[in-house]
Formats: structure tokens, sequence, C-alpha cells
């Protein structure tokens, strides 16, 4: 877990990468009793190319662990030309990073385009985060990001609002009872459903229903 100045935490697992101010940590620590991970310090007077406080999930491939022991290695030694080699060796890294996000966030856009057009043909449905992110052969953690990406709100705060949004339009256009419109738009309870729809319009559901003539 690492602590920022923002007041906010990061949770950060195998593979995780994330770029930071030094003058920004407050802290970081872990549950378990063994971890290890690396850090490097590093000076930049261009705009990086990987945005800063965001945690991406990078799977090193072989040149790049190499790369970034070597620079470890580099380093220690002090000299002039070996920090200069590592400096090197890191913006390179740094560069097949900014590839790797540049290609996936592309691929990502896809794929929660396909994911929006699930969601709508499935709205009656129990549509869990976690079994989304498997149909889409996604991590949860990751699937939660590129959807807040690419949407802007929480696949959970989609789906809800989807909802909320048909639910207004079945009200405008034809009689329905709440529990049968809650059952319709996959609401746990009409209660539940009832609660949402207030709080996201300002009146309850009652209040738009089309009276039958």
């Amino acid at each position: 877990m690492l602590e920022l100045m923002d007041n906010k935490k990061y949770t950060l697992t195998e593979n995780s990468l994330i770029i930071v101010k030094l003058s920004d940590v407050m802290g970081y620590y872990t549950k378990d009793e063994s971890w290890s991970f690396k850090w490097l310090e590093f000076f930049s007077t261009e705009d990086f190319l990987v945005k800063r406080n965001t945690v991406y999930e990078i799977p090193c491939n072989d040149y790049e662990s190499y790369a970034l022991q070597k620079c470890f290695n580099l380093l220690n030694s002090q000299e002039t030309i070996s920090c200069l080699t590592a400096s090197a060796m890191f913006s390179s890294v740094v560069f097949l990073w900014h590839n790797k996000i540049s290609s996936d966030n592309a691929e990502y856009a896809q794929i929660i385009e396909k994911v929006k057009d699930y969601i709508g043909l499935n709205i009656s449905n129990q549509l869990s985060v976690s079994e989304l992110a498997r149909k889409y052969n996604m991590s949860e953690r990751t699937f939660r990001y590129a959807f807040k990406k690419h949407v802007g709100k929480s696949p959970k705060q989609y789906i809800e609002q989807k909802r909320l949004y048909l639910a207004m339009e079945y009200l405008h256009s034809s009689y329905i009872q709440i529990k049968e419109l809650s059952s319709l738009l996959g609401f746990s309870n009409p209660y539940y459903f009832s609660r949402a729809f207030k709080k996201f319009y300002g009146n309850p559901p009652s209040a738009y229903i089309k009276k039958d003539i």
C-alpha cells in the first residue's frame, strides 16, 4: 500500500507500476511479512510519458527485467559513465512501458464498448463486476480501471444509471408497477430501486407513474 499527500492510498500488487513525485510520498506498508519491490528515483525536466499517480498493470518481459536490474547494478558503482548508461537504459524501459499502455488503452477501448453493448442487452440480469471481468478475460482490477478510464464512471455506477435512465423511459411511456419495473431492470428489490431512483432524480418513481386512462 502506497500513501501520498493527496490522502489517497494506492494498492500495489505484482506487475504494478506507479510514477509519483518523491515529495508526495507519505509512506508505504504491506500486510505480508515478506515482500519486495523495485524503487527508482530519477529527475526529469519534461512531462513524463507515463501519467503520474496512476496504477498500471504491466508485466515485465525478460529485457525489461534485465534492464531494471542492470540499472541498479550500474547505479551502485556511482561512476559517471555508469550513471549515464543507467539513465539511458531506464529511459528505454519507460518508453516501452508507454507503448504498452498506449496499446492496451486502444484495445481496452474496444473491449469496453463491447461490455457496454452486453450490459444493454442483459440489463435485467444480475451483472457483477467480477463476472464481467472474467467474461472479457481481464482481471477485476484492470477491468475497473479500463472501464472508468473510458466511460468516466465505475462499472457499478454505469449499470445503475443505465437502469435508472431506462426506468424513467418506462414510467413516461407506459403504465407499470414499481415491483414489476424493479424486476425488469435487474434491481435486487423494489425498495432498493425506489431509494436509488429518488436519490438520482429527487423524487420517488411513484411520482412519475403514467396513469392508466
